[in-house]
């Protein structure tokens, strides 16, 4: 496996991605790093209707991810949407985030906890 492979799989593993996302590039810039997630083509997506779909087309969305070795981390990624049975088009729901949150569901966590642990210098 080369290096540009073996980095890919290390933050894969890191996140959490599930068989269908990929994670096509990470880069360093600015000293922030951008970590590009897509999905595999073909994908079927299950969908509260009970119907499995492909990607009727992707919609790009950023999250604000937990710091890498101090350095702000950011997800981007081409979300699929999918049509359902009643022809509704909804975006899929992706791993790592709730929907419609600009933050990845680790950073919320480390959020809430650095404020259950502080609470009392915040409210006293």
């Amino acid at each position: 496996m080369e290096n540009r492979e073996k980095e890919i799989s290390i933050f894969q593993l890191a996140l959490g991605l599930t068989e269908e996302w990929i994670l096509e590039e990470t880069e360093f810039k600015n000293g922030e790093l951008h970590m590009y997630i897509s999905f595999i083509k073909g994908t079927k997506w299950k969908l509260e209707d009970g119907s499995n779909n492909a990607a009727y087309d992707t919609v790009k969305r950023t999250w604000r991810h937990l710091n890498f070795f101090e350095h702000k981390a950011y997800i981007h990624a081409k979300v699929p949407r999918v049509q359902n049975k009643k022809g509704t088009v909804t975006t899929v729901q992706v791993p790592w985030a709730n929907s419609q949150v600009g933050f990845t569901l680790k950073f919320e966590l480390m959020v809430l906890a650095f404020f259950k642990r502080y609470e009392c210098n915040f409210s006293c």
